[in-house]
């Protein structure tokens, strides 16, 4: 049965930009919540980008800000946690490299689960990030603690 309301076919004006912004704000809590007890985190950053020419233009300089800063993150964390390493200039010059290499698997396999292997949109990317965590792993650990093969 229907609730005899009218329904909603754009979410760019009206009652379709209420809906829009109500389930980004549920979303973006819900996330937060997620970071806060899973994590720990007691702190957030949120990146905000205002005077470029269109509104995705500024979402790209956003998410390439938070990429940088996300591999910075990664790097100290892994250097100090996982590996237990000191850093060099040669590891800080070769880590972004595990990044490009990341985004080049992931962009190959969403073409190929989407496009050739009929994977939905909205699961390829999850798919992914479970094929390319072990990669990052692996090669985090061969640029931040050296090949560690033979030796005891």
């Amino acid at each position: 049965h229907r609730a005899g309301n009218p329904s909603i076919m754009q979410l760019e004006t009206g009652d379709g930009a209420l809906l829009r912004d109500a389930v980004v704000a549920v979303a973006q809590r819900l996330a937060q919540a997620i970071v806060r007890d899973g994590e720990g985190a007691t702190k957030f950053i949120t990146i905000h980008v205002e005077g470029g020419r269109t509104t995705p233009e500024c979402q790209q300089v956003a998410y390439a800000i938070a990429f940088l800063s996300g591999i910075v993150i990664s790097y100290w964390l892994g250097l100090r946690y996982v590996f237990r390493q000191a850093g060099s200039l040669k590891k800080v010059t070769r880590y972004p490299l595990v990044y490009l290499v990341q985004y080049a698997a992931g962009a190959i396999m969403l073409e190929l689960l989407v496009r050739h292997a009929g994977v939905s949109v909205q699961l390829a990317p999850l798919v992914i990030v479970v094929l390319t965590l072990p990669l990052t792993f692996i090669l985090s650990k061969f640029v931040l603690a050296g090949d560690k093969r033979g030796q005891s």
